[in-house]
């Protein structure tokens, strides 16, 4: 039982190395990109829907985000000529949920919050891609329909459950992992 123990520990340790390791191995170029893209589509989808609740309210701001989020992802991805996706382990849209891999690196950066340190986005190596994971964090704003159900209002809960029957995506409080973007990409020439 006690070898068993330590090789577990071992693999660990071996494994947290190579993820190293493999970070190193990614320019700094290649990494601000994918900061970069995620932060700009970031910015775009937070526009469109601050118009949505400027000039209608949070009810059309849901359905903008059902009818319109994963478009603009899809769009700006084209645009950029990159892979990219939000993804959580608190999905609200089914095709917003994390894989495994995903749901890994999810599960460490809310580790690491619990434990008061900073996240950072982390990046893997497939071949000739790079995929990078960048964490999207709760703000008060988002809480309006990603927050505790007894602090929302009534018409903003029935448009949720009308639009997404398994929505998980509730009871976050501010500055919370709500998910992350995935960005796959070539690597950037310095």
């Amino acid at each position: 039982m006690r070898n068993l123990f330590y090789f577990i520990v071992f693999a660990f340790v071996v494994l947290l190395q190579s993820c190293s390791q493999e970070q190193d191995k990614i320019n700094q170029e290649t990494k601000d990109a994918a900061i970069r893209y995620a932060q700009e589509s970031q910015k775009i989808l937070g526009k469109g829907l601050m118009g949505a609740i400027k000039n209608h309210d949070l009810t059309y701001a849901i359905s903008f985000c059902s009818d319109t989020a994963e478009i603009l992802t899809q769009s700006i991805s084209t645009v950029l000529n990159v892979k990219m996706k939000r993804v959580s382990d608190k999905n609200r849209n089914p095709n917003n949920a994390a894989n495994a891999e995903e749901l890994a690196y999810i599960s460490k950066a809310k580790s690491l919050l619990l434990n008061g340190k900073a996240l950072k986005p982390e990046y893997r190596i497939s071949g000739d891609s790079i995929t990078a994971y960048i964490p999207i964090m709760t703000k008060p704003i988002c809480l309006n329909c990603h927050g505790e159900p007894a602090n929302m209002k009534t018409k903003v809960i029935s448009k949720i459950i009308d639009l997404y029957p398994n929505d998980k995506a509730l009871d976050y409080k501010d500055h919370e992992l709500r998910g992350i973007w995935v960005v796959e990409m070539k690597e950037v020439k310095p």
